[in-house]
C-alpha cells in the first residue's frame, strides 16, 4: 500500500523532472532529486528501411484501439492500422515483420504497409492499409462458410509460397475474412509461434525464421479445426 508521503514523494519528483532540462530526475535513499539523462522505458527502435515513407504519431487521429498495441487510426482522411511498440515490444521482431511485408508485396492476400510511425524521431511503429474484414476468430461460420474460407486461404498460402514466404503465426485471429466472404487476408507478419500448431521438433526451426510448406499445410489444418 502506498503511503500518503510515498505519494506526494512521487508527485514531487514528476515535477521536477517536468521542469528540468532533460525531462528526467533520479530520487536517491537520502530523498534529494537529482537531474539526469532520459532513459526510454521501451527497447531499443527498430530498423526500417529508407524506401518506407515516415510519419510522426503525433499526426495520427485514434478512431478505436483493435487490440492491444494496434489501432484503428485515420491519417490524412483515409483509414488505416497502427501496429505500434509496447512495453513488451521487440525491436528484432518488427525488423522480421517488415522485411516480410516488403518479401511479399504485390501479394492480394496481404496489406500494404504505407508508412513506418515515429515518436520523438524514434521508429515505434508501422501504418498499415486497413482492409474491411472481420478476423476469423469472430466470424460464426456455416459448413459452407468455413470450406470456402479455407479454399481462400488455401490459394493465399500458395500465392505466398510463390514469395518464399510462409506465415508461421498462422490462427484464426490473423486470418481475415472480407465482408463479401469472397477474399482472406493474413496479418501479422512477425516470427511468433503457436504452442501445439505444429510438427513436432519443428518450433525451434520455426524461431530462426526456417519454417517449410510441410509446417504451415500443418498449421494450416490445425487452424481449421478450431474455425
Amino acid at each position: 500500500m502506498y503511503t500518503t508521503s510515498c505519494i506526494l514523494c512521487t508527485v514531487h519528483a514528476a515535477a521536477q523532472a517536468a521542469a528540468s532540462k532533460t525531462k528526467a530526475v533520479q530520487v536517491p535513499p537520502t530523498g534529494d532529486t537529482i537531474e539526469s539523462t532520459w532513459v526510454g522505458h521501451f527497447k531499443s527502435l527498430f530498423k526500417a528501411s529508407d524506401h518506407i515513407p515516415k510519419i510522426r504519431r503525433e499526426e495520427l487521429a485514434i478512431i478505436r484501439q483493435l487490440k492491444q498495441g494496434v489501432d484503428l487510426v485515420e491519417y490524412g482522411g483515409t483509414s488505416f492500422v497502427h501496429k505500434y511498440m509496447t512495453y513488451f515490444s521487440l525491436a528484432y521482431s518488427f525488423e522480421v515483420e517488415l522485411a516480410n511485408y516488403t518479401k511479399t508485396a504485390g501479394s492480394p492476400y496481404i496489406p500494404n504497409v504505407c508508412y513506418v510511425v515515429t515518436h520523438k524521431d524514434i521508429n515505434r511503429g508501422m501504418l498499415i492499409e486497413y482492409i474491411p474484414s472481420e478476423s476469423l476468430s469472430n466470424v460464426r461460420l456455416t459448413r459452407w462458410g468455413k470450406y470456402a474460407a479455407s479454399a481462400y486461404t488455401l490459394d493465399a498460402l500458395s500465392d505466398l509460397e510463390m514469395h518464399k514466404y510462409y506465415p508461421q503465426d498462422l490462427k484464426l485471429p490473423n486470418i481475415l475474412f472480407s465482408h463479401d466472404r469472397r477474399m482472406v487476408h493474413i496479418v501479422d507478419l512477425g516470427n511468433g509461434v503457436i504452442e501445439g500448431m505444429y510438427r513436432i521438433g519443428s518450433e525451434r526451426r520455426l524461431l530462426h525464421g526456417k519454417a517449410k510448406s510441410q509446417d504451415i499445410c500443418y498449421a494450416f489444418g490445425k487452424t481449421y479445426m478450431k474455425a
